[in-house]
């Protein structure tokens, strides 16, 4: 008998321990300035519920505190726009289209200044698909959304 089949179920506790560890870290709650930091170097837009084991990433948690943050949600969505990464960019003009979708639209229409060719990565579960920045910003002017929204704080 091998010693993987030996230890079996200590060595599949031991991974489930750590995949629990994770998910629970991951929806740990991310308050103000982590939350602008964390959206202003995100890698991809992610939706609330990513992989197979639908954890709710951190970047998801750090959008959903900016959106129930109603006196400074214009700021922080200009914010990201003017200064965050391609992903980052997209999550501000979500939280511009919560805050006023007219001026979003026109905002997003006035300002595509991205490359055609700067692509962002979006995650929605299982799925993770590639489209252009301004596919996506056009997408979100279109009052469509690439994730879902937050419904309630």
């Amino acid at each position: 008998m091998s010693i993987i089949r030996k230890n079996f179920r200590l060595i599949f506790m031991s991974l489930m321990i750590v995949v629990l560890g994770l998910a629970v870290e991951a929806s740990a709650p991310i308050k103000g300035q982590e939350s602008l930091w964390l959206l202003l170097h995100a890698r991809r837009v992610e939706g609330s519920a990513v992989g197979y084991a639908g954890v709710t990433p951190p970047s998801y948690v750090a959008f959903r505190d900016l959106w129930f943050q109603e006196d400074s949600l214009a700021s922080n969505a200009y914010h990201l726009i003017n200064h965050g990464t391609p992903a980052g960019k997209i999550y501000g003009l979500l939280l511009l289209r919560k805050y006023d979708a007219y001026e979003a639209a026109l905002y997003i229409l006035d300002n595509l200044d991205q490359p055609s060719d700067k692509f962002v990565a979006v995650q929605s579960g299982c799925r993770i698909w590639f489209d252009n920045f301004r596919s996506l910003a056009l997408t979100v002017a279109a009052h469509n959304y690439v994730i879902d929204l937050p419904s309630s704080n």
